[in-house]
């Protein structure tokens, strides 16, 4: 249940028609805020999580060698977490990979 509601508050990150480019310090804040201790993870292991698998570029969209992509600033990927259109999903929170947020604001985000 944890991994569907972080996966749900994650993908509203995700880049819909604008994304936005955070800066550390604005990850770092939501991070302490919002994400510390969520899943035993600590604010700075959220933070690590945004920098290296998006640099934190919410509009980030990634093709992976297996037809699926990863969408946003967690990199949620479209063969297991949400529908895209374009492979068979799994789509294990049954939702579509884009969402009506379009990353300019983590502040939704309530972990």
């Amino acid at each position: 249940m944890k991994v569907i509601l972080l996966l749900g508050l994650c993908l509203h990150l995700i880049y819909v028609s604008e994304g936005k480019i955070f800066r550390r310090c604005e990850i770092v804040k939501i991070a302490n805020e919002q994400l510390d201790g969520y899943a035993g993870a600590s604010a700075a292991d959220w933070t690590c999580l945004m920098e290296h698998e998006s640099d934190y570029n919410s509009a980030l969209i990634q093709d992976n060698q297996a037809q699926s992509r990863d969408y946003g600033i967690f990199q949620i990927n479209s063969k297991y977490w949400c529908d895209d259109g374009r492979i068979d999903t799994a789509n294990r929170c049954n939702i579509k990979c884009w969402s009506k947020y379009n990353g300019k604001s983590l502040s939704h985000i309530n972990a």
